[in-house]
């Protein structure tokens, strides 16, 4: 249902690329469609490296000038040399961390169970102090441009950041937030935990428009030219980022997890353990392939040519363009999200951290 229309028409895809700068983002940069620049391994990796922490890898890591930082569930941040896993520092945090960690420039930004917006140095670990903190746990990605931190609490408000000095810009109240913003350049696209979707004026923090997809969201909202893909359970929802308005729904039955969109082109994993190729132009599945006994269990991501993600205790590689599996790597316990760089994996399961290639 479409309450407010958004004035300001833009062509977002390219917008949001141009406005993610050098880093590591979650999901490939700030249109959230799960493409990564660069190559992983492209047949079974072998281990480069593999480090056993006092507990569990929280979530992702984050790669950026030869280092990757990751969370672990003692309330410890970790940064490691990339290429050996020596430690180069650690900080300890109030809560374990949840959030998707961001590095870009010379910061890594992640959001708290303990309701801070935490900004550290990518060289030493120390943390300038930011102004202002939310008021619930943080389990979100944040997103960064030039000017803005980004990012929603489950107190029910989403918070706009000065990346330079952490004061508040803005915060509106869009109801508790579990998954990253998509983010163009006057604008921003959240959904809350209901599957409301909101567009939001970026500098001014006012609602431009709201759609209520009535059903949970399963990932984040994904920006494919102009208009805003938002994955939710058993469908699809395409809708017009310039007004609000629906343009149509696709069924995707049993999508578990955030999808990689690529050229039109949907892969998402089930809860069966599947993942489906998906032609949204045609309307028409290309494809499925069996890639494990239980759920896809992390969000898909693309480097390359390949596909990427987890099924509990198994990470898999999948071809896209035959819906084939590549290989697969199995460990003893589930596999956090994968993160491909510099044609390695780096990834969490249980509490050993692993990096692949």
């Amino acid at each position: 249902m479409r309450l407010r229309v958004l004035l300001v028409c833009v062509t977002l895809l390219p917008m949001a690329a141009a406005l993610a700068g050098k880093g590591s983002y979650p999901r490939g940069d700030l249109s959230n469609t799960g493409v990564i620049k660069g190559k992983g391994p492209t047949k079974e990796p072998k281990v480069v490296w593999s480090q056993e922490e006092a507990s569990d890898v929280m979530g992702p890591a984050a790669v950026l000038d030869g280092r990757v930082f990751y969370a672990v569930g003692n309330n410890a941040f970790l940064c490691r040399d990339a290429s050996t896993g020596k430690e180069l520092w650690s900080k300890k945090v109030k809560q374990a961390i949840l959030s998707a960690p961001l590095a870009v420039g010379k910061f890594l930004y992640v959001g708290g169970q303990d309701s801070v917006h935490y900004r550290i140095e990518v060289a030493n670990g120390n943390e300038p102090p930011y102004a202002d903190d939310a008021r619930g746990p943080i389990i979100a990605a944040p997103a960064v441009t030039g000017t803005h931190y980004l990012n929603g609490s489950l107190d029910g408000f989403f918070y706009a950041l000065s990346v330079e000095d952490g004061r508040l810009l803005w915060r509106f109240e869009t109801g508790p937030v579990h998954h990253a913003a998509a983010v163009a350049k006057r604008a921003l696209f959240v959904v809350n935990e209901r599957g409301t979707l909101i567009g939001l004026d970026l500098k001014k923090g006012s609602e431009l428009w709201r759609f209520e997809a009535k059903a949970d969201p399963v990932g984040p909202p994904m920006l494919d030219g102009k208009s805003i893909l938002l994955p939710v359970v058993d469908r699809l929802i395409q809708v017009n980022a310039n007004t609000g308005e629906s343009e149509r729904e696709c069924a995707t039955p049993g999508i578990a997890v955030a999808p990689v969109l690529r050229k039109s082109i949907l892969h998402y994993g089930t809860r069966d353990g599947e993942v489906v190729c998906y032609d949204l132009k045609k309307g028409k599945e290309l494809g499925r392939t069996k890639v494990g006994d239980r759920a896809i269990s992390t969000g898909l991501v693309q480097a390359g040519n390949l596909i990427y993600g987890a099924a509990d205790e198994v990470l898999f590689a999948v071809d896209p363009s035959k819906c084939r599996i590549v290989w697969r790597f199995a460990a003893k316990a589930p596999f956090a999200p994968p993160v491909v760089a510099d044609k390695c994996i780096y990834v969490g399961a249980g509490t050993t951290f692993y990096c692949l290639k």
